[in-house]
């Protein structure tokens, strides 16, 4: 929650700065590497872990799109 407050509060300053850079670096790597720990520790064929995997990869591409060249 407080990493979303910041994105809502400092989105120049995120995109603008290498420490803000390097926190959505953080973040894409965060939720890249939960989703593959989700296909990896929870082997369950449910549509809600689906829906919970799909979220992971969403929160991937959100964090990564302010990465993206203007």
């Amino acid at each position: 929650m407080g990493v979303g407050v910041l994105c809502l509060l400092f989105p120049v300053e995120l995109r603008g700065t290498p420490l803000g850079r390097g926190l959505l670096w953080f973040m894409v790597l965060f939720w890249v590497g939960r989703t593959v720990e989700q296909f990896v520790f929870l082997r369950v064929n449910h549509r809600l872990v689906h829906a919970l995997t799909a979220l992971f990869v969403l929160g991937a591409v959100l964090f990564s799109l302010p990465l993206l060249p203007a």
